[in-house]
C-alpha cells in the first residue's frame, strides 16, 4: 500500500503542475465566467509554478529520484497542498466575495491552507536527502553508497 502510494504521489507532482490550474479554470467557466474566470487565468500561471517548487527541490535537493526515494511526509503534504487548491477553487467560485466579513469567507483560510502545506511541502523535500549514516550517501553528497568509500580501491 505504502509503496503504490509513493508511486502515485511521485507522477502526481509532476501533473498537478498542470492539471490543477486547468481544474481551477474549468471550474470556473463551468460556473459562468466573466470577471471570475479572468482572475483564474491570471492565477492559473503562478499558481503552476509555485506547484513546480516542490518536486524540483525533492528531485534535485531531496534526492528523490524514484517512486521509492518519496517519504511519507513529503507525499502527505503533496497530496495535501493538491487538495487544498481545489478547495480554494470551490471557495473562490461558490462564495460571494464579501467585502463587509458579515458572512463567513473560506477563501482566506483555503489560502493559508495551501500556503502552510506548500511550505511544509518543500520543507519535507528538501529534509528528505537521504542522510550518510543512515541510508547511504558518502561525503561530498555525492550518489556513492557509505559502504563504497570505507572499502579501499573503491573509487
Amino acid at each position: 500500500m505504502a509503496s503504490r502510494f509513493q508511486r502515485v504521489v511521485h507522477s502526481w507532482q509532476w501533473t498537478a503542475v498542470t492539471a490543477i490550474p486547468i481544474l481551477l479554470i474549468a471550474m470556473s467557466a463551468a460556473a459562468g465566467g466573466g470577471l471570475l474566470f479572468g482572475a483564474f487565468i491570471l492565477l492559473a500561471a503562478p499558481l503552476g509554478l509555485v506547484l513546480a517548487v516542490p518536486p524540483a527541490v525533492g528531485r534535485f535537493v531531496g534526492r528523490m529520484r524514484s517512486p521509492a526515494d518519496v517519504t511519507f511526509p513529503y507525499a502527505v503534504c503533496t497530496v495535501g497542498v493538491s487538495l487544498a487548491c481545489c478547495a480554494y477553487g470551490a471557495a473562490a467560485i461558490a462564495e460571494d466575495f464579501n467585502v463587509m466579513g458579515r458572512k463567513p469567507n473560506f477563501v482566506p483560510a483555503a489560502v493559508l491552507a495551501v500556503l502552510v502545506l506548500w511550505i511544509a511541502q518543500v520543507t519535507t523535500g528538501a529534509l528528505a536527502r537521504r542522510r550518510a549514516g543512515g541510508a547511504g550517501g558518502g561525503p561530498a553528497g555525492d550518489d556513492v553508497p557509505a559502504e563504497a568509500w570505507r572499502q579501499p580501491g573503491a573509487r
